[in-house]
Formats: structure tokens, C-alpha cells, sequence
């Protein structure tokens, strides 16, 4: 799950928050680091692996929360307002991270937020309207 506070582990590197879901599923050393420099390149940022989470802006603190959040290979992301603590470019940059690793790696994104760009950057918007759930095609993926 990625979250809008990150919820990173703060005395802990960038490397060990990736790896954390790994060691509590019991994954032998050479497999966590061999997929936590995988998941590093994949969102990123190689080069903040030593790095702490004071030491990062908000947008590559969510590139950790969903690096780690792929770590056991999920099929389905859930993110809780993913960029509601970022700016507007990094928003953008945060949105198409997770489209790559949807299209890319065929994980199903789903993600709550109230923000009308978010959702017009998404495939699909499912809405409530006096408890009825709506689905329909967002402006993105009509274009796509």
C-alpha cells in the first residue's frame, strides 16, 4: 500500500525500507538485495539508497513507499491519496511512475484521492453518488 504520509521508517536507509516487507517474509539476503536494486531503478532512485528519509523531498519518499510497496511482486497496489503532499509537477511524475508499473508490469494501480487532475490523469473513475458506486473511462484513457 502506498500512503499520502509515506510512512517510512525513519532511522532506517532508503535500502532498508525497500527491503523491510522482504526480511518480514522471510527472503534470503542475496534475493532482497537483488530486488531492492531492481525496485530502486525501477522508481528511480539508485542513487538515494543510503540516503535516510529526512535527507529526501516528498516525491522520492513516495518513490521509496512504492518501491516498497512492489517488493512481493503484488497484482494490485492500493494507494491512499498518493500525491495529495506533492507539488504539481511531482504529482504528474508520481502518475506516470504508476502508469509504467501498470503497463510495464501489468499491477493493477487503484487509487483514492480527491483531487480532479489525479483522477483525470487515471484510466478509470469509480465515484459514489448516494451510495451507488459509478464507473466510467477518465478523459486519459480515451486519448490512449
Amino acid at each position: 500500500m502506498v500512503f499520502l504520509q509515506f510512512h517510512l521508517l525513519s532511522n532506517s536507509t532508503v535500502f532498508d525500507n525497500i527491503a523491510f516487507p522482504l526480511k518480514a517474509a522471510g527472503w534470503q539476503k542475496i534475493k532482497i538485495k537483488t530486488r531492492v536494486l531492481e525496485l530502486l531503478e525501477l522508481v528511480g532512485i539508485s542513487e538515494k539508497r543510503n540516503s535516510y528519509p529526512n535527507e529526501l523531498s516528498g516525491g522520492q519518499k513516495q518513490r521509496v513507499g512504492i518501491a516498497r510497496a512492489l517488493a512481493n511482486h503484488p497484482n494490485l497496489v492500493l494507494c491512499d491519496e498518493p500525491t495529495s503532499a506533492l507539488d504539481p509537477e511531482t504529482t504528474t511524475s508520481i502518475l506516470s511512475l504508476l502508469k509504467k508499473i501498470n503497463r510495464d508490469l501489468g499491477v493493477t494501480i487503484l487509487i483514492v484521492t480527491h483531487e480532479s487532475y489525479s483522477v483525470n490523469e487515471c484510466g478509470f473513475e469509480c465515484f459514489d453518488e448516494q451510495y451507488r458506486i459509478y464507473f466510467r473511462k477518465t478523459y486519459w484513457s480515451i486519448l490512449y
